[in-house]
């Protein structure tokens, strides 16, 4: 991200005489203001590029990790920020034809609301079939993958999505189960779970987007994760675009911060900077 050094075109109209830009006293000022100039740029960029920290990975596709049986062909997705390095790998999924099918689903590096970094599960997961309330039609995928993680440990688990029952008024459930477990640890925490839920009543819709688990002790290093989403279509359309699995580390949300943030930060440094010279400038020329 490129920092523009931008001279302020107001200067002039605050106050200041134009013609004064050639007096001694102006010359003096520019000159002491050129060194500043060039540390507060200077310091946006380096808060700026510590806003790439967070080395996003290059989205890829399901297909890049199992093979043509559903099962893992031993690629793995990482990217690494503050010192800290995910490596997601052993995919799995079945059935291995889906729907949707693995060339159709995506797996980006993503960061959630408070910082935490994962990836994210895309894909049209849907079932837009002919069932009834009495005879509905019924969609059962199953994903899986480790979390490695280096340079720290995995203390929290997150479980965000966009599961949808349209219309909302048609019987239908969309439901994400997740289970974790670790080398020893066969299911670390109670399974997390979203979901949709219309019963096609009044009043009869239910959802839920998030869930979230603390890990019992210290944290792991290393984690097994197994996605189980189950779309039930008794008249309307049960959906999920997209979930997104994320964690945290050492205990605390978020690693780094976030490249807005960071941005905001530069130009908050460069702007105390800048009123702390131009006092002291100020306070020379009165003097």
């Amino acid at each position: 991200m490129g920092v523009r050094d931008e001279k302020s075109p107001g200067r002039a109209s605050r106050g200041r005489n134009p013609a004064a830009r050639t007096s001694g006293n102006d010359t003096r000022d520019s000159g002491e203001q050129g060194p500043m100039k060039n540390l507060a740029v200077t310091l946006a960029a380096i808060v700026l590029a510590g806003a790439g920290l967070a080395s996003p990975a290059r989205g890829a596709y399901l297909s890049d990790f199992v093979n043509g049986a559903g099962a893992s062909n031993g690629s793995t997705f990482a990217f690494s920020t503050g010192g800290v390095t995910y490596t997601f790998g052993g995919f799995t999924y079945q059935p291995p034809t889906g729907p949707p099918p693995t060339s159709a689903i995506t797996i980006t590096q993503v960061t959630d609301a408070f910082g935490n970094l994962g990836i994210r599960v895309g894909g049209g997961f849907a079932n837009g079939g002919t069932g009834t309330t009495t005879s509905p039609t019924v969609v059962d995928i199953r994903l899986g993958f480790t979390v490695t993680v280096t340079g720290a440990v995995l203390t929290d688990a997150h479980l965000a999505g966009n599961p949808t029952v349209v219309p909302p008024t048609a019987p239908g459930n969309v439901t994400l189960t997740e289970s974790i477990a670790a080398p020893g640890v066969p299911s670390v925490v109670s399974p997390l779970t979203i979901f949709a839920n219309s019963t096609g009543a009044a009043g009869g819709y239910t959802s839920r987007n998030d869930a979230s688990a603390v890990f019992p002790g210290a944290g792991f290093g290393s984690l097994t994760v197994l996605d189980d989403l189950l779309l039930t279509n008794g008249g309307g359309t049960s959906s999920i675009s997209f979930f997104d699995q994320t964690f945290s580390i050492n205990g605390q949300n978020g690693v780094v911060p976030e490249p807005a943030s960071a941005a905001l930060m530069g130009m908050g440094i460069v702007a105390i900077l800048g009123l702390g010279f131009r006092r002291r400038i100020h306070a020379r020329k009165v003097a």
